[in-house]
């Protein structure tokens, strides 16, 4: 990005606005091709799965990896805020997913959430509570919950099976 959407901690309050849970519109063309991809998955014998979740990497997307990493070191609060935004939208998002019975797995893209980028301390306050709160959505419909990282597997495994990942 030439200039990332949040670059200070007043920005944070505006992503409300637009990292959003599933509105009314998203959820009728959920549904809609649910409808399409649901007979087709049973048909064929395959699993569906829904990328519900990005947790850190859409703040990394928001914010940059230097910014995002300096905001949840230099201004914990503003942090905690932009991760409650995201939260809530990936929670709709998974919720919406998980309750249509043709979805089998819900999956958290993680490729930015390691230890690349972010001590433990900071994905033990941030990252570890996120995944829970999704998995547990995902749990309740009786779903499996999936994290998908590129790096970091030895260090953050045990963590995220903890949270609830059932696959990895």
């Amino acid at each position: 990005a030439v200039q990332h959407l949040v670059r200070e901690p007043a920005q944070v309050p505006a992503v409300a606005h637009l990292y959003r849970e599933p509105g009314p519109g998203e959820q009728q063309a959920f549904r809609g091709r649910m409808r399409q991809v649901g007979p087709f998955a049973r048909e064929q014998g395959v699993a569906v799965q829904a990328w519900s979740a990005f947790g850190l990497d859409a703040v990394v997307w928001l914010m940059g990896v230097q910014g995002a990493i300096f905001l949840a070191m230099d201004q914990p609060q503003a942090f905690g805020e932009l991760m409650r935004i995201v939260g809530r939208a990936d929670a709709g998002r998974t919720e919406l997913a998980a309750a249509d019975p043709g979805v089998d797995l819900l999956v958290e893209r993680g490729w930015y959430s390691a230890t690349d980028f972010w001590s433990p301390p900071l994905l033990d306050r941030h990252l570890f509570p996120h995944v829970a709160a999704l998995s547990a959505i995902a749990h309740r419909h009786g779903k499996k919950f999936a994290y998908v990282m590129t790096t970091g597997v030895e260090a953050l495994g045990e963590r995220l099976i903890e949270a609830g990942v059932d696959v990895l």
